[in-house]
């Protein structure tokens, strides 16, 4: 059984096809990502960048989403009615799978689109405090198991944080680790002796000799 692949523009002016629309209204229920309200016949739709492009945004299927025409005139709108009709020659089609992202190295910086993925797969709540993240607050993205304890640098080890409360976590990961590696080094016979010499207090004199 296919996997539909994505939908990725050529260029930054790209404008999605509409087999593309279709799967984007779809991910999100037919309703207007902005208010929430339904899409009814008659309307039309905007697709545009959830992460602009000017903030490191790609211009794909991943990063669009459909909204309420705003105004007249807006370029890409599509006609609501014309999507819904045509989407009944999709509905055989699976939902497209998204390959999970892999880092080649530990300190691979994290894709823009994986970034928001993570975002979304937890709500965008700080999993260290349990506080919603808002526009403005400063995130990180963490690992669930960090790298010294063998976790990897994928997207499936990675959780939205907010800064603080992962600043905390990682001073208190690294005494652990620190501890951790003086204990091990010390089992192998490697940690470092101390150059100090153990000094002796002397003999003690009991008595006086004539």
């Amino acid at each position: 059984m296919r996997s539909v692949p994505e939908w990725i523009g050529r260029t930054d002016d790209s404008m999605p096809t509409d087999a593309c629309k279709r799967r984007i209204l779809d991910r999100q229920g037919w309703k207007c990502a902005i208010t929430d309200q339904e899409f009814r016949d008659g309307v039309k739709a905007e697709f545009d960048h959830i992460v602009p492009l000017w903030l490191g945004g790609e211009n794909r299927e991943s990063n669009r989403r459909g909204r309420h025409v705003s105004h007249v005139g807006v370029v890409g709108a599509a006609d609501v009615q014309s999507l819904r009709s045509s989407r009944l020659q999709a509905e055989g089609a699976l939902m497209r799978s998204v390959p999970e992202w892999i880092g080649k190295t530990d300190d691979e910086k994290v894709p823009p689109r994986v970034r928001l993925r993570i975002f979304e797969t937890y709500g965008g709540v700080c999993q260290l405090s349990g506080r919603k993240v808002m526009a403005g607050d400063a995130w990180d993205l963490d690992h669930i198991k960090a790298l010294w304890r063998g976790g990897e640098h994928r997207e499936s080890n990675l959780h939205p944080v907010l800064k603080q409360p992962h600043r905390e976590k990682s001073a208190d990961e690294q005494s652990v680790q620190a501890k951790c590696d003086r204990v091990r080094k010390k089992h192998l016979g490697i940690y470092p002796k101390s150059k100090a010499r153990i000094k002796s207090r002397g003999f003690v004199k009991t008595r006086e000799v004539e």
